[in-house]
């Protein structure tokens, strides 16, 4: 998945709902998981939230939000998501109840 896509800044992609086809892949990916009884872990580059340094959005804010509602429909399937870019280490925990 190549996340740099997602980012409020690459004007290439400005007006596509789901760049370079990511989304339909991740769906397509998970479903097949969910049909294997299998579990997947979501490795990215840059994600789904707000910068550590310059606390700005790091991706697109529809993105963001369809990213979350395929993930939420895959709850059983995926067991992490994992991102770097943000060069500390930290962990973020992410509350699925409401999503």
């Amino acid at each position: 998945n190549n996340t740099n896509d997602n980012r409020p800044d690459n004007s290439d992609k400005m007006h596509d709902d789901d760049p370079r086809g990511q989304f339909t892949w991740l769906k397509i990916i998970l479903s097949e998981a969910r049909r294997n009884q299998s579990r997947a872990v979501i490795v990215g580059h840059i994600s789904p939230s707000v910068g550590s340094f310059r606390h700005t959005q790091l991706w697109k804010t529809e993105y963001i939000q369809r990213y979350y509602e395929i993930v939420g429909q895959f709850n059983d399937v995926v067991m992490g998501q994992l991102f770097g870019h943000i060069h500390t280490d930290e962990f973020r925990l992410v509350d699925g109840a409401d999503k």
